[in-house]
């Protein structure tokens, strides 16, 4: 997986970006990745990008992972 993913001239929304991208809603924060199980990336509870989007797709409750 690559670190850093370049996209010049893209229109850019509602995202962690690094930088202050611009766009509308973007923020650039530290998104708490951690490994957790076979998952080689998962927001942590108390990360920026938990319960921020709008988006209907919002299935997974963060205060059902137990990072012990």
């Amino acid at each position: 997986m690559p670190e850093a993913i370049e996209a010049r001239g893209a229109e850019v929304s509602d995202s962690n970006v690094q930088d202050r991208y611009p766009g509308l809603r973007n923020i650039d924060a530290n998104p708490k990745f951690h490994s957790f199980g076979n998952y080689d990336r998962v927001l942590w509870p108390g990360s920026p990008g938990i319960d921020s989007g709008t988006g209907e797709d919002d299935r997974v409750d963060g205060a059902s992972i137990n990072p012990a």
